[in-house]
């Protein structure tokens, strides 16, 4: 039920600039499952499905600048693997190398490496 007030208050409102900014166009943008961290009644981030199956789910995340380095990443996406709709799936935090951030993030939740992909083009 938060949920769909948030979203109702957004559609109302409009998104933040920094949502904006971020790619985001409406609570349509708000994949399935989300979950989200607010700081000062305003969203600092978002957890979502970025891929999601029968049996996995991969997470993207996405912190908004002013909210940076503060631990709602880690907060989300503790969150967000705790929904009960993704409990019977195996979930995947990916991040790239040069993604330090998002590496701090893993660390800080103990998630183990499981493999490196290669992107050739």
């Amino acid at each position: 039920m938060e949920g769909e007030q948030m979203l109702a208050r957004l559609a109302d409102r409009g998104l933040p600039q920094p949502m904006l900014d971020a790619g985001f166009k409406g609570g349509g943008d708000f994949w399935e499952p989300w979950c989200v961290a607010l700081a000062d009644d305003e969203i600092a981030s978002i957890a979502f499905a970025a891929r999601i199956g029968d049996i996995g789910a991969e997470i993207g995340v996405v912190t908004f600048p002013r909210s940076r380095a503060q631990g709602f990443a880690a907060a989300v996406t503790a969150g967000w693997s705790s929904l009960p709709n993704l409990s019977a799936r195996a979930l995947f935090y990916s991040t790239a190398r040069s993604n330090r951030s998002s590496q701090r993030v893993a660390a800080r939740l103990g998630l183990r490496l499981i493999g490196a992909s290669v992107r050739i083009g």
